[in-house]
């Protein structure tokens, strides 16, 4: 996503905090979990709220910066997958899991989205 894990991940008290958005992808989460038999032994907002006091980048976020294939496969993805396999509603994690995959994707399709200049319009190199 290109965001750094910070005490923005936790904040609650404005419109356009995330806390909220991190919230209803747990609760989104902890459905399909219970709906596949899994049982979590920690509360992932607590962790969420650890995690974000930390101030520190994500491995994703290390991921995204360098143009590397992410681990969203087995996050989001994974998620959103279980969700459909057991029949579970899951779009919060199926839209950040698609939404990473195309940023993913757009890494390749970078030359092509680049403005053209005067010199490659001319045939140019």
């Amino acid at each position: 996503t290109g965001l750094p894990h910070s005490p923005h991940f936790a904040a609650e008290e404005n419109f356009s905090d995330l806390g909220p958005l991190l919230h209803e992808l747990i609760e989104e989460g902890k459905r399909v979990a219970a709906a596949t038999g899994i049982k979590l032994h920690e509360d992932p907002w607590e962790m969420n709220k650890i995690g974000a006091m930390t101030n520190h980048p994500t491995s994703m976020l290390y991921d995204v910066r360098r143009q590397l294939p992410t681990e969203v496969d087995f996050l989001s993805g994974a998620i959103a997958r279980e969700a459909q396999r057991v029949g579970v509603s899951a779009p919060l994690h199926t839209a950040v899991y698609r939404l990473i995959k195309g940023k993913e994707d757009a890494w390749t399709f970078r030359d092509e989205n680049q403005p053209a200049t005067a010199h490659s319009k001319a045939g140019g190199h």
